[in-house]
């Protein structure tokens, strides 16, 4: 009942964000499936730093693809930035995605106070992921997608959205360390 409420407000203050490079509405799109490897993550920059290597190797890592113009985006930004501060300091490491270009990507960082790494002009990153915006990935400390929310935000099925990514997430922190990083 709560997140209908949170939805109907979400939907009558919904701001736009200009996103010129949009992949939005590409539904046809088949998000990595779990095992698979996370490609590199590359994007034209990045806003709030740059993920390096050696802070997210060997953590679990979920990789937000977002763009200013899903109303669906904008609902979830702030339960993904509790989830950012209540697994941060269990090894959890969140990071953006967006086709945007930096100034778009900027208003809507801004706009939902996202603190982890946002690359933007991310193209070809998203493309490797199979993804449109709005997808989550859980990845394994390992590297590999552990689970994709199968754009459940697109399908408008929001509802256990939280619930479901934070089993993903406490499953892929009890599963053992990769014995090399």
């Amino acid at each position: 009942m709560e997140l209908m409420a949170s939805e109907r407000l979400a939907h009558a203050n919904y701001s736009v964000f200009r996103n010129s490079n949009s992949k939005m509405n590409d539904a046809t799109d088949q998000p990595l499936a779990q095992g698979a490897a996370l490609p590199s993550l590359e994007a034209a920059g990045w806003l709030n730093a740059e993920p390096a290597l050696e802070t997210i190797a060997g953590k679990v890592l979920v990789v937000d693809v977002w763009d200013g113009t899903c109303p669906y985006c904008a609902l979830m930004a702030p339960m993904l930035v509790e989830l950012n501060e209540k697994y941060g300091a269990r090894g959890v490491a969140f990071v953006g995605m967006t086709s945007a270009n930096r100034e778009e990507a900027m208003s809507f960082v801004d706009a939902q106070h996202l603190p982890w790494p946002n690359g933007y002009e991310a193209e070809a990153t998203i493309n490797a992921l199979g993804a449109s915006a709005p997808s989550v990935f859980v990845v394994d400390r390992d590297g590999r997608v552990a689970w994709n929310d199968d754009r459940a935000r697109y399908r408008h099925q929001v509802g256990s959205l939280r619930q479901q990514l934070e089993v993903a997430i406490e499953e892929a922190l009890d599963r053992p360390e990769p014995l090399v990083r």
